[in-house]
């Protein structure tokens, strides 16, 4: 496995400056392709043996418990912490709105809108994610200017 070095992220880079007093970032930051989280595999975008499977789009949350949704860049350790460098992707609206003229509105609004997010198709910034921050894999559904993104709460690795 060939390793990445933290000087080809830039992303990383800066936010070691930011976070840390050295300027040794090889020394601080270990890059890697895939993680284990609460016994679920995970990729990277960077892991290249990852095939046709999704494993890199997930559910998570920030310091405020807002559920967000982005696509996994790498991992990386820092201080002896795992974290994930992800693509932020943006809510572009309810899920709900879809059916928002129709009589059903408010009945499939309450429960539909937990299950399935509609997402700007781009990423608009990067995160870094504490690892255990990260809640559920995603399936995505892709469009030319928006995504369609529901968590998957089980999942099964296949071999």
């Amino acid at each position: 496995m060939s390793r990445r070095s933290i000087n080809s992220v830039e992303q990383l880079t800066m936010w070691h400056e930011h976070v840390c007093e050295c300027d040794q970032p090889t020394t601080c930051i270990t890059i890697f392709n895939r993680c284990i989280i609460k016994s679920k595999t995970y990729h990277s975008l960077s892991y290249t043996n990852r095939q046709s499977t999704i494993s890199y789009f997930v559910q998570y949350f920030n310091d405020n418990q807002n559920t967000l949704f982005g696509s996994i860049e790498l991992f990386f350790t820092y201080k002896g912490s795992s974290f994930a460098l992800i693509n932020h992707h943006s809510a572009k609206n309810l899920f709900s709105d879809v059916f928002r003229s129709t009589p059903y509105y408010y009945i499939l609004s309450k429960c539909i809108d937990v299950y399935f997010y509609i997402l700007q198709s781009k990423s608009s910034s990067f995160h870094y994610v504490p690892i255990q921050n990260i809640l559920n894999l995603c399936i995505v559904f892709e469009n030319y200017n928006f995504m369609i993104v529901t968590p998957i709460s089980k999942c099964y690795e296949h071999g």
